[in-house]
């Protein structure tokens, strides 16, 4: 699952210092009723009160906004939060101007920055276009274009580096638009110009949207029925054994459902073949944890090997950063404390095609031995003059893991998995094996159009602590090699994890 940038209402705190509280409380209330903008993330965002008879009993109404230079949209809205309920998620602090918006669980890492602003956008005055929900909704191919268009060219974070035109692209495509009839055309419309660049953090997604756009995006997507459109820069490993299966058995393209499902089949008796290649050469019983995601043993020569293979996705709640937090922390205390005696940990996210940064981090600050800085991020358009976002950890857990660590990445490492891999660069006496990471760390952020379709786009710049970006290029690694070929599968070999094992 990518990591989606929803980022409304989970948790709101002021940059700087000091939360609620003060003899004159109803001023310190008033002071977050207004217009917020997140510039390089084209959020606006309106608290108001909706509802005011004694101060104890007043009502709170949020709007949030997404918008272009010329358009504007009413992506969610939300009523009825008491005093006490808005507390909980907004602290402010004396005189300050600017908040984040925070996912539940998120105390890790920075999240979207919002500044006080006098009024909402020029757009969102004069512009403002009804959406699907709205009973003076009208399907328009032209308008819903040129909002989804707009958007990527105000912050897509990458256009120069996949050597993308993209107002060549706005030209090709409006002159197809009218073969567009309805949104399920428009959706197939938008998912052909994101096809063009290949980064799998830009997604389109036909599906019915509510007024609270967040709650029906994370309802759809967990039911698993709506088609996700996305195309990544580079192939998964389970790609590359679909295609080493049509290959091998010379199958023209496109295939068929037959062939598919054979090739499906094909794949995953591969990759259990993958994976017993490893655990064969475990010495001690293999742990496992939150749905097999995450498991740990101890290979010859008393080197610990732990696998994770989603950096989310560990309880039976979607996209549950708290409790998937809570899930990792648990799991890395008993990997770490049952392998603390080892010479050395191998730490396996060639598959992890990543999930929350946070989740990440919890694994990351078990190895540390002081404060270190990790990474920056900021939003990617310069224009939009967005400051830079430090990353810092401190060591936590009972037990911290000081020993060699190394870390296996492949061309399927992506997301969050490689944010992880980017940050474990800066730990001491750490070195990484295999295949550079798949070039993708941008949080998803999402956005709409007026019709029933959603879309998500990259625009986060990711940076190493000496300002490296590897966007599109992946983490480097330190020993370069690639995954297991057939015939080395067939054979029992895994050359990544023998070079590993052959550092020790």
């Amino acid at each position: 699952m990518k990591r989606v940038k929803n980022g409304l209402l989970a948790c709101l705190y002021t940059v700087g210092v000091v939360a609620c509280g003060g003899a004159n409380n109803e001023k310190v209330h008033d002071d977050y009723i207004g217009v917020w903008q997140a510039d390089g993330y084209n959020y606006a965002l309106h608290i108001g009160v909706s509802k005011s008879s004694a101060n104890q009993n007043k009502q709170y109404s949020l709007k949030q906004y997404t918008y272009t230079q010329d358009h504007c949209l009413l992506q969610r809205e939300l009523a009825g939060y008491s005093l006490s309920e808005l507390q909980q998620i907004v602290k402010l602090g004396q005189g300050q101007v600017v908040f984040e918006f925070i996912e539940p669980g998120q105390s890790l890492s920075p999240g979207i920055r919002y500044t006080k602003q006098e009024t909402l956008p020029a757009a969102c005055r004069h512009n403002l276009s009804a959406v699907a929900h709205q009973k003076n909704y009208r399907f328009d191919a032209e308008r819903d274009f040129d909002i989804f268009w707009q958007t990527f060219n105000e912050l897509y974070v990458s256009f120069d580096e996949a050597n993308i035109d993209w107002q060549e692209i706005e030209l090709e495509f409006r002159s197809r638009l009218q073969l567009v009839q309805n949104e399920n055309d428009l959706a197939v419309h938008f998912a052909q110009m994101i096809e063009r660049i290949q980064d799998g953090h830009n997604i389109v997604v036909k599906t019915e949207l509510t007024a609270d756009f967040d709650a029906s995006m994370r309802a759809n997507l967990a039911s698993g029925e709506v088609d996700v459109y996305s195309y990544a820069l580079k192939p998964t490993y389970a790609d590359l054994l679909i295609e080493e299966y049509v290959q091998a058995n010379n199958i023209a393209l496109p295939l068929s459902n037959t062939d598919k499902q054979n090739a499906y089949a094909y794949a995953e008796t591969q990759l259990d073949l993958y994976y017993a290649n490893i655990f064969n050469l475990a010495t001690t019983e293999v742990q496992a944890r939150s749905n097999d995601h995450f498991i740990w043993t101890t290979l010859e020569n008393n080197i610990g090997y732990i696998l994770i293979n989603q950096m989310d996705g560990y309880t039976s709640e979607f996209l549950d950063l708290a409790a998937d937090k809570s899930a990792a922390q648990t799991q890395i205390d008993e990997a770490v404390a049952e392998l603390q005696d080892t010479q050395a940990i191998i730490i396996d996210v060639r598959l992890n095609e990543g999930g929350f940064d946070e989740v990440g981090l919890v694994y990351i600050s078990r190895f540390l031995s002081e404060y270190t800085a990790l990474y920056s991020k900021h939003a990617a358009p310069i224009q939009k003059k967005e400051p830079r976002l430090d990353v810092w950890l401190r060591p936590d857990g009972e037990i911290q893991y000081l020993k060699p660590v190394v870390v296996l990445t492949s061309a399927t490492t992506f997301s969050g998995a490689e944010v992880f891999a980017l940050a474990m660069r800066e730990r001491a006496n750490t070195t990484l094996v295999g295949e550079r990471s798949g070039g993708g760390f941008s949080d998803i952020l999402l956005k709409r159009v007026s019709s029933n379709i959603a879309f998500g786009l990259s625009n986060e710049v990711y940076t190493s602590p000496r300002d490296e970006w590897f966007e599109r290029l992946g983490v480097p690694v330190d020993h370069e090699v690639s995954m297991p070929t057939k015939a080395q599968r067939e054979s029992g070999l895994d050359p990544i994890l023998q070079r590993a094992l052959e550092l020790f």
